[in-house]
């Protein structure tokens, strides 16, 4: 009879230890945090260890890249002038290969700007006239191994959830985790089958959703960052490089969905400011992406979508073909 209890109690052991390592190597797990002056989410299916590293990678870009960080390399930059890191040369060679794309609309130079009117402080400050020499990429001098920024100062605050979200993707492959989603502040990256939802800009609830396979889903709105002056008029902080001014399109929202986090953060962002035409023109560069345009009174979808997308409220809605 003892033999059979001490039998018993191992293979029930025996039978824990299965379970407890079977839902580490396939349970669900998440973790929240704050990074990047925004909030971060990750939810995989594998090991929690997954999840550490995950963390790390995006503690480490924003260590790198935080623009108003002493320490970080980009301040660094941005004082001395210069720069000579191999990984953020590649970065501005992409950049710029993306502003010349986006007819401009896309501008990484527009720190000191940004700053002007306020966005670093949360102190509007509405300029009496623009000063274009402070910034603009033209300005920058760039070699194979360095850029030299000759007055101007970068922020990647534009692309960098996107870039990081993408750094995180490349982590996912390689460690064969099959489901995963990523949310880096509304950068949404779902590794295998989700639906993501697309914030309603004025109620803040889900306006609609859309099904996606290994894809980012990015939005850019004029409701997510704004200040207020004392007539309650809102002045978003989404600028155009043309005017100076925040972005006046017509646009509320602009999500776009494709295999690059870093891509659609871009076009997001230079769709915004362009409008519908002028950024239908652009896409057929990037015929791999969809795209919902949403105005004040309706939304707009291109074709490949169709299928795809589900709404969850009683709006108006029409298909770009």
């Amino acid at each position: 009879m003892i033999k059979k209890r001490t039998a018993l109690v191992v293979l029930l052991a025996i039978l824990v230890c299965a379970v407890l390592l079977f839902s580490e190597y396939l349970g669900t797990k998440s973790i929240n945090l704050f990074a990047m002056d925004t909030y971060c989410e990750i939810e995989i299916t594998g090991k929690r260890k997954h999840l550490e590293n995950l963390t790390e990678i995006i503690d480490f870009y924003d260590e790198k890249y935080d623009v108003y960080d002493e320490e970080s390399m980009l301040f660094d930059a941005n004082k001395n002038g210069i720069i000579k890191d191999k990984e953020t040369v590649e970065l501005i060679k992409t950049l710029l290969s993306y502003n010349q794309k986006t007819y401009g609309a896309y501008d990484f130079s527009m720190k000191k700007l940004s700053d002007l009117w306020g966005f670093s402080n949360q102190k509007l400050n509405i300029p009496a006239e623009i000063d274009f020499e402070s910034f603009g990429v033209d300005k920058l001098d760039l070699t194979e191994n360095q850029v030299e920024l000759n007055g101007v100062e970068l922020d990647f605050g534009g692309v960098m959830k996107g870039y990081v979200t993408d750094k995180m993707a490349e982590y996912l492959f390689q460690n064969r985790i099959d489901k995963a989603v990523l949310n880096l502040g509304g950068n949404v990256y779902a590794k295998g089958a989700h639906k993501i939802g697309i914030q309603d800009p004025e109620e803040k609830d889900v306006l609609c959703s859309v099904e996606v396979l290994d894809k980012a889903v990015v939005t850019a709105g004029v409701y997510q960052r704004f200040l207020t002056d004392e007539s309650g008029k809102r002045y978003h902080h989404i600028l155009n490089p043309k005017t100076g001014y925040p972005a006046d399109s017509g646009l509320v929202s602009v999500s776009v969905i494709g295999k690059s986090a870093t891509e659609c953060d871009v076009l997001a962002t230079s769709f915004l400011v362009l409008g519908i035409d002028k950024s239908m023109e652009i896409s057929e560069n990037f015929k791999d992406n969809e795209i919902i345009f949403i105005t004040d009174d309706c939304i707009y979808y291109t074709g490949g979508l169709e299928g795809k997308i589900e709404f969850l409220k009683e709006t108006k809605h029409e298909v770009i073909k």
